[in-house]
């Protein structure tokens, strides 16, 4: 089974159980950890963000690629198509010189 296939059944399985809870404290438990999870991946893809970096950036446009003009500290400038895009750590996606971008590339040093 391909990772993608385990993460999609580990989302539906999340998705069934989060509907099965009926304890609005419960709700409010599992909301405070999903926030928690998208700031410490916010952080992680932050860390390793620098100027000149080529990312792709998931925004309301679909994929776009940039590059990164200034690093902050939640968020990154990132230039598309010669405009500058104040952009959440969360949206962003580094590129590596050989195409495989930065989760491709841990999760093929973790498995060996």
């Amino acid at each position: 089974m391909s990772e993608q296939n385990r993460n999609d059944e580990l989302l539906e399985y999340i998705t069934d159980s989060i509907r099965e809870i009926t304890n609005i404290n419960h709700l409010k438990t599992v909301s405070k950890e999903l926030k928690e999870q998208r700031d410490y991946i916010g952080r992680k893809i932050g860390n390793q963000l620098q100027r000149g970096d080529n990312v792709r950036v998931n925004g309301t446009n679909g994929i776009e690629k940039g590059e990164v003009i200034k690093v902050n500290r939640t968020r990154a400038v990132v230039r598309i198509d010669n405009r500058q895009w104040n952009v959440p750590f969360s949206m962003i996606t580094k590129e590596v010189n050989n195409g495989w971008n930065i989760q491709r590339k841990e999760n093929r040093h973790n498995s060996n």
